[in-house]
């Protein structure tokens, strides 16, 4: 199997349902590397104030580990730090009155504490690239059924 070099090098347009768009960044290594570093590094200076249960609306939850809130900020800090990097443009976004919400990083921040939203994104932007590998980046899927592709041995069987 083999991966073609072929990715995008120019930002693009992701829908996100409800009417939401995102012009996005071409995802590399370095930038989803870089964010999730400093995703993990805001994620546990959160954790050791009293803002962590209140920014992850933990409030009345019990039973949760430090570990498990933890991968909750996480989470969200990368939706909101990859969302702040790799949007160019947006549509969609309409304030208390239904006016268009200019993009800007505050902007972006408070769409991306939406949970829905954010899991979105985060998959929407990050599909490509995964369905690259996936799919073989251009690699004829086998045929429909489990046998499909298998060699067959019937005949031999029947001998």
């Amino acid at each position: 199997m083999s991966l073609r070099l072929n990715m995008k090098k120019e930002p693009y347009w992701i829908e996100l349902g409800y009417g939401v768009a995102h012009k996005v960044r071409p995802l590399s290594t370095a930038m989803t590397g870089s964010i999730r570093a400093k995703a993990d590094r805001l994620s546990e200076a959160m954790l050791e104030t009293d803002e962590a249960e209140r920014l992850a609306g933990l409030v009345d939850v019990e039973g949760l580990s430090e570990k498990e809130v933890l991968a909750g900020l996480s989470e969200m800090y990368m939706a909101i730090l990859l969302a702040q990097a790799a949007t160019v443009e947006w549509r969609g976004w309409l304030d208390e009155a239904g006016a268009p919400v200019p993009l800007s990083g505050d902007a972006v921040a408070a769409a991306m504490r939406q949970p829905f939203m954010a899991r979105l994104f985060l998959a929407q932007y990050m599909a490509p690239y995964g369905e690259v590998i996936a799919e073989g980046n251009g690699l004829a899927p086998s045929p429909n059924g489990i046998t499909a592709a298998a060699p067959n041995i019937a005949a031999a069987a029947a001998n």
